[in-house]
């Protein structure tokens, strides 16, 4: 495979730019990510194992896993179509935890390891995709970024779904990189492993992985670049070895319907487009079952209002049908409530849970932090680099793949509801962007994809 001119020529000046860890600068940048990754390290000891036990918060959606874990591993619980409503992967998790110690020291332990793990990481992708300052820069914030620190303190998915997609991300990067094809592949497999192991977690992060498919196959078509197909296929056969086994499970609870990893989608859909109220009841009479769930952003605005739903939480079709209908009704209203989901993963409320814990000034203190030294300088990189993006520039395919997770969660929050929380396993790809501003605001990206042939553009 032959670089082109032009393409040698971004890689030589994105280098140059780069800088090397022998540079003065370089230097010192490492010194500080090395202390706030000793310091992140420092704070998640002191915070995960004394003064925030995720055994002292099993409450609401984390009492709900921790019940499921350990009904897991009872061989005499029968299982329903009620365990369709979330995806297996969180409980599971738990479980095998739980059955190596009973006590949950283990799983917080482990929780621990992957939220030290994370900042590595997230300057690994950033070295690939754009040089070693970035990369420093990018570690040292997520080294001290509390919502890492904080997630891990609870027994919920936002720990594990973090480090399941910035690994598999960083395996697609590397997959695309190397030169040997059956090592490419090897790592595209596992890519998509681990991208299977967070659609156990969370489902949405698959609508996040087409985007990315999609675009890497129209940069294939666009300059014939032959190593994306057996990529995208390697990393397809990985994601099919758990979304198999799920969809086998969801189809066999759901009653013999087709149900891909879990019934969430259909009832995120009503709760998002129903106006507003504060939560919802679904009263399932044929089954017996009665469920009720609510939304941490309408609960931190007073919503009033709570509505019932006459059939189960887990009748997908049914939930879609009542969206659908009341859309039609209301669609200007149905219009703005989409909107509104998108704000809110951004600009929304305190985060649950932690806005009903005595850190919530912290949380808050953070969410703004976001908002103006993270999300902001990112805006302004993508902007710089927009017109590149959308022709399809090769100088600008790890700008984009960093771009297309959270643009993918924006459309899912679109159509279901939005809050802080859900954006915590993304906001890794934020860091990488704000932090090229910082480091240098025009600097060229390094070149991830080299042409199979200098004249290969269509």
């Amino acid at each position: 495979m032959t670089m082109a001119p032009g393409q040698r020529n971004i890689e030589e000046q994105a280098t140059n730019r780069a800088g090397t860890l022998f540079d003065v600068s370089t230097r010192r940048l490492f010194q500080a990510a090395a202390g706030a990754y000793s310091l992140g390290i420092l704070w998640r000891i002191y915070y995960l194992f004394i003064a925030h036990r995720a055994t002292d918060y099993v409450y609401s959606d984390m009492k709900g896993y921790v019940d499921r874990a350990i009904r897991f591993l009872d061989p005499n619980s029968v299982h329903s179509i009620a365990d369709t409503v979330l995806p297996p992967g969180m409980h599971v998790y738990l479980a095998a935890l739980y059955s190596i110690d009973p006590t949950w020291s283990t799983a917080i332990f482990a929780q621990f390891i992957l939220s030290a793990l994370i900042p590595i990481i997230i300057g690994a992708i950033a070295y690939e995709l754009l040089g070693i300052r970035v990369a420093l820069l990018s570690a040292l914030i997520s080294s001290l970024y509390f919502p890492f620190i904080d997630y891990a303190g609870y027994f919920l998915s936002e720990n594990p779904d973090l480090f399941a997609i910035a690994t598999s991300m960083l395996l697609l990067i590397r997959s695309l990189r190397v030169q040997r094809r059956g090592l490419a592949i090897a790592l595209a497999f596992a890519a998509g492993l681990l991208l299977g192991a967070a659609a156990s977690l969370k489902s949405v992060v698959l609508l996040p992985a087409f985007l990315i498919a999609l675009y890497l196959e129209s940069l294939a078509w666009k300059y014939r670049v032959r190593k994306i197909l057996p990529v995208l296929v390697a990393a397809s056969l990985g994601v099919l070895v758990f979304l198999i086994p799920l969809g086998e499970r969801c189809y066999r609870l759901n009653e013999n319907r087709f149900c891909l990893v879990d019934n969430n989608f259909g009832f995120n859909v009503l709760m998002g487009h129903y106006g507003h109220f504060r939560s919802a009841r679904w009263i399932d009479e044929t089954r017996g079952m009665v469920h009720g769930f609510g939304s941490p952003v309408s609960a931190q605005r007073y919503y009033q209002n709570d509505v019932t739903f006459n059939f189960g939480v887990y009748e997908a079709s049914k939930a879609l049908a009542e969206a659908w209908k009341w859309t039609k009704e209301h669609t200007l209203d149905a219009l703005l409530l989409s909107v509104e989901h998108v704000f809110d993963l951004f600009v929304g409320s305190v985060p649950w849970p932690t806005s009903a814990t005595r850190f919530s000034g912290l949380a808050s203190l953070y969410q703004q932090i976001y908002l103006v030294l993270i999300l902001l300088p990112a805006c302004i990189y993508i902007w710089d680099h927009a017109g590149s993006v959308v022709r399809l520039d090769l100088s600008t395919v790890g700008v984009t793949l960093l771009m297309l997770p959270t643009i993918g969660l924006m459309i899912s929050a679109s159509m279901t509801i939005g809050e802080p929380r859900y954006r915590i396993p993304y906001d890794g790809f934020t860091i990488i962007l704000a932090a090229c501003v910082y480091i240098d605001r025009f600097a060229i990206p390094r070149s991830l994809l080299t042409q199979d042939e200098p004249s290969a553009e269509r």
